[in-house]
């Protein structure tokens, strides 16, 4: 069981599983750790009691760049110095004619190969989300963490960007076979993007199961 304490909060013997090629939406109120559980997968934060297995490999200590973790945080956290395929290619580490490619191969996917050598800036909020989603897929991750995606996104705009996703990531473990998890706190988003789901609150798990 995952125990995580930051400040007066917790984590609370989190325990769950996801296979490949599952996706599960983890839903909650806000404040009810969400964020920290993905974090924590993602090794932003150090565990306290458990562990984090990853294809049956424990990856509890291991450095984030090295668990094979891809996360498409809330607000994208792009580097705004950088131009968009710049911020695609910041986590392989390699400026050289393969990367380049994989660069290329992942924008030309997800339909963003017309940002090539634009700025972050003056990009619209489903821009960025592909764009945060091209870094974190062109490293062909085992695990994939959404943070909310599209929680500043109008309403209008949101049921075709959830939709768009949702066929994305679709296509992407058809090629890739991935877990995926989608935190969110909209349960018709959580519905439409997985097949299970797992009910957070104050910390804690309260429930998993299928829909």
């Amino acid at each position: 069981d995952l125990s995580v304490k930051l400040g007066s909060f917790t984590l609370d013997k989190i325990s769950f599983g996801v296979d490949s090629g599952e996706c599960l939406a983890v839903v909650g109120p806000n404040g009810s750790g969400k964020t920290t559980l993905l974090e924590s997968i993602a090794g932003i934060h150090q565990i306290d009691l458990g562990r984090i297995e990853i294809h049956g490999v424990d990856v509890t200590r291991l450095a984030p760049e090295n668990r094979r973790v891809g996360y498409v945080p809330q607000d994208c956290l792009l580097f705004p110095h950088l131009r968009v395929d710049q911020n695609i290619g910041f986590g392989l580490g390699k400026t050289d004619l393969e990367t380049r490619k994989q660069i290329s191969e992942i924008m030309n996917w997800l339909g963003i190969s017309h940002l090539v050598g634009r700025g972050c800036g003056g990009l619209s909020a489903g821009e960025k989300q592909k764009v945060a989603l091209a870094r974190a897929l062109v490293r062909q991750p085992d695990v994939l963490l959404l943070d909310e995606p599209f929680s500043t996104v109008d309403a209008n705009s949101r049921v075709r960007l959830v939709e768009d996703l949702r066929n994305i990531l679709s296509q992407a473990r058809s090629i890739h076979d991935y877990a995926s998890v989608y935190v969110s706190h909209d349960l018709a988003d959580a519905q439409f993007m997985a097949g299970k789901v797992a009910i957070m609150n104050d910390g804690k798990l309260e429930q998993v199961g299928l829909w």
